[in-house]
């Protein structure tokens, strides 16, 4: 609590190199227009005890004072890097050119307004270095801003993982998926979360996983579950992932953040979710798992019950044909998709 308190104070307890070599960690930090969050979630990355990190900030052409805020953190801290996007680009783009550019062996992300937990640089290195780990995942809190009242996601995270959980390949690649009556028999059949932050990732693997998206696809201005394509393909490039029940990261519900004022734009959302179910369908397109896709696809047209737009009715009629003629998905699942659609797409 002490940790919290002071990294929300913005107050530096930890000093900083003047000089560093063989980095360990880069920490991606996207931004947009959260100066008012910023320097409390760069606090609690100094105030680790790691010094082999680089923080890179990828400011998605924000119209505050942002830049002056980073250029005066830089002064105290040369560990800090500053990209800026010449225009807004959002927040799967921003999120993918930092780790593009990062340095390191391991790369962690998380949100402008969010904050890590001590001691978990090291652990989350030492557990991935120790066990030669792809991706090591591990737990956080859900904050609201508006009470600050500390909601524990205990539940969500915890109850379906057994701590130190190794899954390799071939298995690792449909556990983003895994979400059936094994649960019960089995704790360590719960879906693997689809979260970039809380995770620890070989910057290797996260750069195939980009690599295998395409540059196309993550320059594409996506703001809304964009972690959920970038997971998938690190699931199926990845070869190892671990669990452990340590909290290592507070998440912020700031009802300000990009995330929550996109929730009000349904078709916003939409084309978000069309962009990501489009581009996991592209990585699976003709293989067994592809009707995985299929099964992801229905679940998103409660964003269409005011309409759908024009662009959007484009890229969904696009990817539905695909799928209805593509010979991996069952009979019965193109059936369930055209119910789903035949009111909200014309498919002619």
């Amino acid at each position: 609590n002490n940790f919290i308190r002071l990294c929300q104070n913005e107050t530096l307890i930890a000093s900083i190199p003047k000089f560093v070599e063989n980095l360990k960690i880069s920490i991606i930090i996207p931004e947009f227009n959260a100066q008012k969050y910023l320097k409390k979630t760069i606090r609690s990355i100094q105030n680790q005890k790691m010094d082999e990190i680089e923080i890179i900030i990828v400011d998605d052409f924000s119209s505050d004072n942002t830049s002056e805020l980073v250029l005066k953190l830089q002064e105290e801290d040369p560990r800090i890097k500053y990209i800026k996007n010449k225009e807004n680009r959002g927040t799967l783009y921003s999120r993918s050119i930092g780790a593009l550019n990062a340095k390191s062996k391991y790369i962690m992300t998380i949100d402008n307004d969010d904050l890590f937990l001590p001691g978990i640089f090291n652990i989350s290195y030492e557990e991935a270095e120790i066990n030669d780990i792809d991706i090591l995942e591990f737990s956080g809190c859900d904050i609201s801003m508006n009470s600050f009242v500390r909601k524990c996601i205990q539940c969500f995270f915890l109850s379906f993982k057994r701590n130190g959980i190794i899954i390799t390949q071939p298995e690792l690649s449909t556990y983003i998926y895994r979400k059936d009556n094994r649960i019960k028999a089995n704790p360590d059949y719960k879906i693997i979360d689809a979260y970039l932050w809380g995770k620890i990732i070989k910057s290797s693997i996260y750069k195939k996983a980009l690599e295998t998206i395409g540059e196309e696809i993550y320059s594409q201005y996506i703001c809304y579950c964009e972690d959920r394509l970038v997971n998938f393909a690190l699931f199926r490039v990845a070869n190892t992932f671990k669990y452990i029940k340590r909290y290592g990261i507070i998440h912020y519900m700031n009802p300000t953040s990009v995330i929550y004022t996109w929730k009000n734009k349904t078709d916003k959302i939409l084309h978000d979710e069309l962009v990501n179910v489009g581009s996991i369908y592209k990585l699976t397109k003709n293989t067994n798992d592809s009707f995985l896709t299929a099964v992801q696809f229905q679940f998103m047209w409660k964003y269409a019950e005011n309409g759908i737009s024009p662009e959007n009715q484009k890229i969904a009629q696009k990817i539905i044909k695909e799928m209805l003629n593509d010979s991996f998905i069952p009979e019965f699942r193109k059936q369930q998709i055209i119910e789903t659609v035949k009111d909200k797409i014309d498919l002619k």
